[in-house]
């Protein structure tokens, strides 16, 4: 099964966060977070049908970046997360978003990774299942002039938890550093429980797919009303 139990998860995300920590890529209060979500899902112990949620007003932050233009960026990463063992496609819920800020405090750039919303008719809006979209409403902003006036495209994309997405910070904001973290064990047994949670059903649908005969593409069948993934049991 591609779930994890809440302990498992549990310990993937404390793991990491103490690592982020160790290295200097996140201060205090964003540990102090990480071992606050740690706490909340090892109490649910061996259950598959948890969740966990990182506020907009209390991001993972990452130390800032000197950047060529902005002179230095900070990255900040928040999700809200459900998992169920018996959705056909594992999770209820799912948002994991990026954002970039510049020193001054003005943002820069968001990108998320979310589950298709679901209309007050119970369909889903239009688009893929999974998907990976620029801009949308940033929370913390003081002006919504900023947010993007169009919401697509959305992309189809693999889920991205919490961890998945502090490894594309780290990899692409502190690549020395990703460089020596690739030979720690804990960071990779970390990465690869949240690779079996959020890539393993989505891969399996592609596998589906290819293997069918259908006269279907690829991104018909991860559109939102069209996924129909029959779970291993």
């Amino acid at each position: 099964m591609a779930v994890l139990q809440a302990v498992e998860m549990a310990e993937a995300i404390n793991q990491l966060g103490g690592l982020l920590f160790r290295d200097k890529l996140i201060g205090a209060a964003s540990y102090n977070t990480f071992k606050t979500v740690s706490v909340h899902l090892k109490s649910k112990k061996r259950k598959k049908t948890w969740r966990h949620e990182i506020t907009p007003t209390t991001p993972i932050t990452f130390s800032r970046v000197a950047d060529e233009t902005l002179e230095y960026i900070t990255p900040k990463i928040y999700t809200k997360i459900s998992v169920d063992d018996n959705s056909p496609h594992y999770f209820n819920q799912l948002l994991s978003a990026l954002e970039i800020w510049s020193s001054s405090g003005k943002p820069i750039s968001r990108w998320h990774v979310d589950l298709a919303n679901k209309n007050n008719d119970g369909a889903y809006q239009d688009g893929p299942l999974f998907h990976l979209q620029f801009g949308g409403h940033w929370p913390t902003a003081q002006n919504r002039e900023i947010d993007m006036p169009i919401s697509i495209p959305r992309w189809a994309y693999p889920p991205m938890d919490l961890i998945l997405m502090c490894e594309v910070v780290v990899a692409n904001f502190f690549p020395n550093k990703w460089q020596e973290l690739r030979k720690v064990s804990g960071w990779n047994m970390s990465i690869r429980e949240a690779e079996k949670l959020c890539y393993k059903g989505f891969f399996e649908k592609m596998e589906e797919i290819n293997s069918s005969g259908e006269n279907k593409t690829l991104l018909h069948a991860m559109w939102a009303d069209k996924w129909t993934t029959a779970k291993e049991t």
